[in-house]
């Protein structure tokens, strides 16, 4: 990351971090998440709760914790319904912390979270990003035995790219930074907001993250993860055949939307950061925002996708960018 970063950190054992805490009807779960952050090892320096005019009793919960924690609370409350991305970004921007430490309302941390989440950016001022796996619950905070990181795609490869400095590879294929796990540093506010209104909140902050800084993945669960149908947006893992229907209703619309997205990624990293060791990265971030691009138009007779399928197959772009073999088959055949 750039000096001002390693300069930004006046603390060499103490950073300030700031919780970011997105709710909107969760009265049903938000009383057992605030309890997880007044239990931490390491409390936080402040928790900005933003409510998206919820119409339940989650505003009445958040002020009262804001009354009774032993840490300075904020709470805003939106006049209308905006959304979980623009509430987040809404959140990031109020914090004042050297560290922004995302939440949702309806998990529940360990007690060890934010002290866990503290020491890589404490240890290498380059580090820009840092997430976590997560152990997924029922809406009863049951738990299901399952880690978040399994359910959605980051393999022990992967997680190993991602620990030799590859986060970008990673996230070129598929995004597996989950928003409830991530914490990062609060010099890369400037240019990851705004976050543009098709993008989610946790991959737009990886994808610049990943370009302009390093990320580390932390191999161990810090959260309880709730899996539950009232989410607006997060994992809900499927069995391989709703994994196969899933994947055939995606189209040439979701292919334009990541074009789309990884072009304007592309572009606000160039207006904000610029030099030759970041160039090779923005190339792949151009090369995805193509790929998809191309995705998008194949066309639907199937006879002639096959020039365009074979291109990318043979210059590796659907290894690099995609699934591989995995998507070549689903474009030749759906």
């Amino acid at each position: 990351m750039s000096a001002a970063l390693a300069s930004a950190m006046p603390d060499a054992n103490r950073l300030r971090l700031s919780v970011a805490l997105c709710t909107y009807n969760g009265g049903a779960y938000l009383d057992e998440q605030l309890q997880s952050i007044l239990n931490q090892s390491r409390l936080p320096d402040e928790v900005v709760i933003c409510d998206d005019a919820s119409t339940d009793r989650t505003t009445d919960i958040a002020r009262k914790f804001a009354a009774t924690a032993n840490f300075p609370v904020r709470v805003s409350i939106n006049e209308s319904n905006v959304g979980s991305t623009r509430n987040f970004e809404k959140a990031i921007r109020l914090c004042e912390g050297d560290v922004v430490v995302l939440s949702d309302q309806d998990d529940c941390w360990y007690e060890t979270r934010l002290s866990m989440l503290e020491q890589p950016f404490l240890s290498n001022p380059s580090v820009g990003l840092v997430f976590s796996d997560a152990d997924l619950m029922d809406e009863n905070s049951r738990l299901l035995g399952k880690r978040y990181w399994k359910t959605h795609g980051l393999s022990e490869s992967r997680s190993k790219q991602m620990g030799e400095g590859r986060a970008l590879d990673v996230l070129l294929r598929h995004n597996v930074v989950c928003g409830a796990t991530m914490a990062f540093h609060s010099e890369l506010r400037d240019i990851v907001l705004p976050i543009p209104d098709m993008a989610v909140h946790d991959l737009w902050i990886a994808l610049i993250a990943s370009v302009v800084s390093e990320i580390r993945a932390l191999p161990v669960p810090l959260i309880k993860y709730r899996k539950h149908l009232g989410q607006q947006i997060g994992v809900l893992y499927y069995d391989f055949w709703e994994s196969l229907a899933k994947a055939k209703q995606i189209g040439a619309a979701e292919y334009l939307r990541h074009a789309l997205l990884y072009a304007m990624a592309r572009d606000r990293i160039r207006q904000y950061r610029s030099g030759r060791d970041l160039e090779k990265k923005i190339h792949l971030v151009d090369g995805k925002a193509k790929h998809m691009s191309m995705r998008a138009a194949i066309p639907a007779a199937r006879w002639k996708r096959l020039p365009l399928i074979l291109r990318q197959t043979v210059n590796g772009d659907y290894f690099r960018y995609s699934e591989g073999y995995k998507s070549i088959a689903k474009d030749l055949v759906a």
